[in-house]
């Protein structure tokens, strides 16, 4: 409390001063963190043992129940009740803390949803293989597959049996060739020449 009789101005010029000697003492000490996630820095102030300053005068003029008292980093007088509450305390921190959470939350829900939509839709669009009978989807293997087409596992299959087939029948047509090469050569009786 400033007791000294001065004039407002020279009042308000010493109370600064000592606001600006004391910056260390009234300035809260910034405790971080968040609670649910690494993703938002964010935290609050404890303002442990921060007094509020009031004139001798203005206690005479207004009471003590009345908007005398003035805490630095705060910009106009208020009361008591009102000097001594912190805003961005913990309360304050633990309520944005929580609205991100239930955020958090309801995008977990949504994604789940549209998964879950996703998923209905795709057993929606499912077909019967026909050579194997197993559900197949329009991008089954991680790719587009026609409606009514055989599955990528009986596809790939197919595809190796064909690859098989075509080789036969080219080691065949070769050796047809070749032994038809050797008879148009030889002959008969070329087996005589030698």
């Amino acid at each position: 409390m400033f007791t000294k009789q001065v004039g407002p101005e020279a009042m308000m010029n010493r109370m600064k001063a000592i606001r600006d000697l004391s910056t260390e003492c009234w300035k809260g000490h910034w405790q971080g963190g968040s609670l649910h996630g690494t993703d938002v820095k964010d935290g609050y102030r404890r303002y442990d043992d921060t007094v509020p300053v009031t004139t001798l005068a203005r206690l005479q003029e207004h009471g003590p129940h009345g908007a005398i008292w003035w805490r630095y980093g705060h910009s106009t007088w208020e009361t008591l009740e009102a000097v001594l509450d912190n805003p961005d305390d913990y309360r304050a921190f633990s309520v944005r803390d929580e609205e991100r959470r239930l955020e958090r939350r309801a995008q977990e829900e949504r994604e789940q949803r549209e998964q879950e939509e996703t998923t209905r839709r795709q057993k929606a669009a499912a077909w019967a293989c026909p050579t194997c009978g197993r559900d197949v989807y329009p991008n089954d293997d991680w790719q587009s597959v026609a409606p009514g087409s055989d599955c990528s596992v009986c596809t790939r299959a197919k595809e190796r049996e064909r690859q098989a087939a075509e080789e036969r029948a080219a080691e065949e047509a070769q050796a047809k060739a070749e032994a038809e090469a050797w008879r148009k050569e030889n002959g008969i009786f070329g087996f005589l020449r030698r």
